[in-house]
């Protein structure tokens, strides 16, 4: 039987599968370089490609399903999503629903793990750099610290691997260990009872070094390989 896990590309469409831009559209946070515009939905979206292409050659059984494909989803097949009055976009926590019963109606299982991709930012402090990886649930904390410790920790050795040594200031940041954040997405995921929840922060986008390899479609597809395999990796140890 197939594992399902839920991949959920931060920010991007909202409303609709289709909606790429406009109001449907959500950047999240980005930079311009030589004239050129990067979003972090953009970014996030083509490192989640890669992610779910190499864990179908990494594990079979693990299928992956994004929040993406799955808005407007309910279990009757209507489009019933609960939208946000302020943002008139659908609320973080509908978007973690719809991929749960999705999950759960084509692989007849609940889902087992969720991961949440993103790219950081802080323009008030260009040195900023790093990945971090967040975790959410008070009753597992210790268990969930644990997980969200070696999935990290996996995940980077594969990137230093695959990347080689331009990427150490990449990844190696000052919160390398997990940090519990009450993030709406992870405690949605929660009370849909998956049992483990990731939220990952690639880099920071106003870091000069990160922004380079976060920009970089070459390098986006690394990032996406090593986070797959850090994704297999922490199902079959579980």
């Amino acid at each position: 039987m197939a594992k399902p896990i839920i991949i959920d590309p931060g920010h991007g469409p909202h409303h609709t599968k289709a909606g790429m831009r406009g109001e449907d559209y959500d950047p999240g946070t980005g930079c311009t370089k030589e004239g050129t515009q990067y979003d972090e939905a953009k970014i996030v979206r083509a490192v989640v490609k890669s992610l779910i292409g190499k864990l179908a050659e990494a594990d079979a059984d693990i299928k992956a399903i994004t929040t993406d494909e799955c808005i407007g989803y309910v279990a009757s097949g209507l489009i019933d999503n609960v939208v946000d009055d302020k943002t008139k976009s659908i609320a973080l926590r509908q978007r973690v629903i719809d991929a749960a019963e999705y999950a759960r109606d084509t692989c007849k299982t609940p889902p087992v793990f969720f991961l949440s991709v993103h790219v950081n930012a802080n323009s008030n402090l260009p040195d900023a750099h790093g990945a971090d990886i967040f975790y959410w649930n008070p009753q597992e904390a210790t268990a969930d610290w644990a997980f969200a410790e070696n999935f990290m920790k996996n995940y980077l050795d594969y990137t230093l691997s695959f990347g080689g040594e331009r990427y150490k200031t990449f990844i190696q940041g000052k919160r390398n260990l997990p940090d519990e954040v009450n993030y709406a997405v992870l405690r949605h995921a929660l009370r849909q009872g998956i049992e483990n929840s990731l939220l990952i922060e690639l880099g920071f986008i106003t870091n000069e070094n990160d922004s380079a390899i976060l920009c970089n479609e070459d390098d986006q597809k690394i990032i996406g390989e090593a986070l797959a395999l850090a994704v297999a990796d922490a199902l079959t140890q579980k």
